[in-house]
């Protein structure tokens, strides 16, 4: 079996991945794997989207890789200085200069990104998502010199699992890691449960965030809501797993977002989603098929799937914005209120959700020929 080692960190979901039965290869990790944010990665990446290193044009290279016995090296958003053939899989464009935009137009930062965008060894960019893809084209254009890169799309791999999509009861799922309780919808959605609270509506809402980032006056209608359930962040993928399959609808209600991993995972459990219409969420969410989208209260991310400097670079007063937007409450309560009293509508949904999961280009044994096919042709090209 050939050998494909990710020698950066990793989030939890790549486990699905070093997992799996891809034909003729093993995905293997040599990094870390991390979902809950660790009081040092936040110090680290503070300091990491520092200003004067913007000036300076810092980019992270990973290095000292070479004596890993593998055929390709793998990461994650981070370039590599190696001899050995490596890919890198992207979760957004940005991510490879830190999300710092001024970096990217930073002299210095501009020469580091033309130097390892153009390094032989970096044999493709393997873009997360459509947006990602797209926007990358369009961001790196003047920086690639060269013919051989190969730009390809794979979404992540999330397992397929026999799920019953007849619920018992009607509730509601909302995750959200650290400040995402706020950019995700989560102030919205406490006052749309409070209405329902008030209306003695049967409605329930599991949340699975982070207790200490949440803002202590919301902590405090959480625990006054009967209606509300709270359960910590971090749990294994197995705990959240039953969360998706004994709940009915997805809550991401996102400002955001890259890509809505908890989407695809939710998906794949036959929930309708009701979410945004940010950057990558309308490839996994159909509006009126599985789920229901609507605009966000700011836009992140512009037609093209670039960022939007005013917001971009103004995330406190925008998508941090300890302030709800009526408009999203209002579209929030319509939809819940719809699949909560329409079981028809809803079984049709989860159906949905289940058959786009289950299908390309999201169905495991599309995404595992996808990594194959395109690892054997760089050892192909190779040798």
């Amino acid at each position: 079996m050939k050998k494909l080692v990710f020698v950066s960190k990793t989030r939890g979901f790549f486990n699905h991945l070093f997992n799996s039965n891809v034909k003729k290869w093993n995905f293997l990790n040599d990094g870390n794997s991390y979902e809950k944010t660790s009081i040092k990665k936040i110090v680290i990446s503070k300091v990491g989207r520092s200003k004067l290193l913007d000036w300076f044009g810092y980019i992270q290279v990973l290095k000292n890789k070479d004596n890993i016995e593998a055929d390709i090296l793998g990461s994650y958003n981070r370039f590599i200085e190696t001899e050995k053939p490596y890919v890198i899989y992207l979760e957004n464009p940005t991510a490879l200069f830190h999300y710092k935009l001024e970096r990217e137009n930073s002299y210095l930062g501009k020469k580091k990104i033309e130097k390892y965008i153009n390094d032989p060894n970096l044999k493709a960019i393997v873009c997360m998502s459509n947006a990602c893809k797209i926007g990358f084209e369009l961001i790196y254009k003047n920086y690639i010199h060269r013919n051989d890169l190969i730009i390809e799309q794979i979404y992540p791999l999330i397992p397929e699992t026999k799920v019953n999509i007849n619920k018992k009861n009607f509730s509601l799922l909302f995750i959200a890691q650290g400040k995402g309780f706020i950019s995700k919808g989560g102030i919205e959605l406490l006052n749309v449960m409070k209405k329902f609270n008030d209306e003695k509506n049967k409605i329930k809402l599991v949340i699975v965030s982070s207790w200490k980032s949440i803002p202590t006056k919301y902590q405090q209608i959480i625990e006054h809501l009967d209606n509300v359930e709270f359960k910590e962040f971090g749990m294994p993928f197995e705990e959240l797993k039953k969360l998706y399959i004994e709940n009915s609808v997805l809550i991401h209600m996102t400002r955001q977002d890259s890509f809505g991993l908890t989407i695809l995972e939710a998906i794949k459990h036959g929930m309708p989603v009701i979410s945004t219409a940010v950057y990558s969420i309308p490839e996994v969410v159909k509006n009126d098929y599985n789920g229901f989208v609507s605009d966000p209260t700011v836009y992140f991310f512009n037609p093209n799937f670039l960022p939007n400097k005013k917001v971009w670079n103004n995330r406190k007063n925008t998508i941090f914005l300890d302030k709800p937007d009526r408009k999203i409450e209002k579209f929030l309560y319509e939809k819940i209120k719809l699949l909560s009293s329409d079981s028809e509508l809803l079984k049709k949904m989860s159906k949905n959700s289940l058959k786009l999961s289950q299908t390309e280009p999201f169905s495991e044994k599309f995404i595992t020929s996808k990594w194959s096919d395109l690892l054997d042709s760089i050892l192909e090209e190779k040798s």
